[in-house]
């Protein structure tokens, strides 16, 4: 940024001292980077920390609420996965394939319990997630919303500002 304002200073003088000489640098060849920031023109530095901390308070709440989210979608992924294989199991008794278990050294009686062990736990898991999605915190995700609208009206007033200063004489 320094550097930015530094090389402007110096192409403008530079352009100032040859311009006697018949050498004259235009401005349009100057790239937009060398020009100086237009934002501290427009913006003041309470603004500018508001704007920060908020994008870091939206941040930390975001992370917070997308973290229980994810445990909430994790508890349900797994009690899917045991749905699944219990409802294998179901099947492997119900269709009479039971007796092929005892090749790998499993009753009949034990992929009942397997089975039975499965289903239960694929059930309990659904109940903790749903229990989880209804006790999530409502009061955050408001708090989420409350400061993102306060992010969106300072970065709006900001430009509404920057519009209305750039179209003085």
């Amino acid at each position: 940024m320094a550097y930015a304002a530094l090389a402007h200073k110096l192409a403008t003088t530079l352009s100032a001292a040859f311009s006697n000489l018949r050498f004259q640098i235009p401005s349009s060849l100057i790239p937009r980077s060398l020009t100086p920031d237009p934002r501290p023109l427009f913006m003041s530095d309470a603004s500018e920390t508001r704007i920060k901390e908020l994008r870091s308070l939206i941040s930390e709440e975001g992370q917070a609420i997308d973290s229980y989210k994810a445990a909430t979608a994790a508890q349900m992924g797994l009690g899917v996965f045991l749905g699944l294989l219990a409802l294998g199991g179901g099947y492997e008794i119900f269709a009479g394939n039971a007796g092929l278990w005892h090749a790998v050294g499993i009753t009949r009686e034990m992929l009942y319990w397997i089975t039975g062990g499965l289903a239960f736990a694929s059930l309990m898991l659904f109940a903790a997630a749903a229990l989880r999605d209804r006790r999530r915190d409502r009061d955050r995700e408001a708090r989420l919303d409350k400061l993102e609208m306060e992010l969106a009206d300072l970065v709006e007033g900001k430009d509404e500002k920057k519009g209305a200063q750039s179209v003085r004489p």
